[in-house]
């Protein structure tokens, strides 16, 4: 997760910008038939302005017409969908994205941060994962509701998925991201 001290400083504003900066890099690589394979809060390096960012270990990426890896990319612990089939395919990012994009859009909220295990690497422990009805999911969803009603339902989608396909794709993230962050910029003038 992140550290303390910028934890604390992380604004609502901030998560929108560094939430549409990474929804527009994935679907970049969805766009052009690229999955990262093992997308996570640790594999993504952000710029203090919160509008950048870079992947990491990109090393097992998903490649059309690529050979397939000897070993494949389940995914890290706290992103792995319920259906372990492997990412090593074109929307093997889709789950994984969206529980990283909700982890960047609630960060900022000190509920959130309080019911996050210290020393978490994901907002979401394993077991946790597409299971409804715990405090923190409730609150999470609460905080992803303040934005307005289509990110949550994204997160719904991808939480109630089947499979990866099922997951909302990097396009529609982006779309609805590019409209909360216009709202927020409307609501600041």
């Amino acid at each position: 997760m992140h550290a303390a001290e910028a934890s604390v400083s992380y604004t609502r504003i901030q998560a929108v910008d560094l939430a549409l900066a990474t929804a527009h890099i994935l679907w970049g690589l969805e766009t052009q038939g690229f999955a990262h394979t093992d997308i996570a809060g640790g594999n993504v390096v952000c710029k203090s302005n919160f509008q950048h960012v870079e992947l990491l270990d990109i090393e097992s990426l998903y490649m059309p017409h690529a050979p397939r890896p000897r070993k494949e990319s389940h995914g890290s612990l706290g992103y792995q969908h319920r259906r372990r089939h492997g990412q090593w395919r074109p929307e093997g990012d889709r789950f994984a994205g969206a529980i990283l994009l909700t982890e960047m859009l609630t960060w900022w909220h000190p509920f959130v941060r309080a019911q996050t295990p210290q020393g978490a690497e994901s907002l979401f422990l394993p077991e946790e994962l597409q299971k409804t009805g715990s405090h923190r999911w409730h609150t999470v969803r609460d905080v992803l509701w303040s934005f307005g009603p289509d990110v949550l339902h994204l997160f719904d989608l991808a939480w109630a998925s089947g499979n990866l396909r099922q997951c909302p794709d990097f396009s529609t993230w982006t779309s609805c991201l590019k409209r909360i962050r216009a709202n927020a910029m409307n609501l600041a003038d």
